[in-house]
């Protein structure tokens, strides 16, 4: 394999950041995940499904766990980042049934990136910034992704 695509957009993403990320990310550090009193990291550590180099897509809707993903990949140069600006939740949502049969939905922390970046209101940036043309027959998102990994290869 010359090269592998993660495909992160559209994707809110639900604690995908221990097990996938250890895919790719030989060992480190994956998020700080941040609460009013404590400051906890995700480390990984083991064997990669690949060392080929990787091409991560986002946009908008890319959110949560899958940006601390985006994030690790990026900070850890395992990756390039192409779309557009992720939806930038970057925090851990947690849900409380109620004795009434309500439920309590809250943020109880938030992620920041290994280097320090904090996903939550901010997002992350592509490398290569491609927005989605709805009028296209083309899909410029996977062909500039597609470009970025033949670079990636070349190097």
């Amino acid at each position: 394999m010359k090269t592998a695509f993660v495909q992160s957009a559209f994707y809110a993403g639900y604690f995908i950041v221990a097990i996938p990320a250890s895919l790719f990310i030989k060992s480190g550090t994956v998020v700080e995940i941040d609460t009013l009193t404590t400051s906890t990291t995700r480390e990984v550590s083991g064997d990669l499904a690949t060392e080929a180099p990787l091409v991560v897509l986002v946009n908008g809707n890319t959110a949560g766990s899958a940006e601390a993903l985006a994030a690790a990949l990026r900070d850890l140069d395992r990756a390039a980042i192409v779309g557009t600006t992720t939806m930038g939740k970057g925090s851990v949502q947690v849900t409380r049934p109620l004795s009434f049969g309500g439920a309590l939905r809250y943020t109880a922390a938030r992620y920041v990136s290994p280097s320090g970046y904090p996903i939550a209101g901010v997002g992350l940036s592509p490398a290569a910034s491609v927005a989605m043309d709805s009028h296209s027959t083309t899909d410029r998102q996977k062909e500039v992704a597609v470009e970025t990994a033949q670079s990636l290869i070349k190097n």
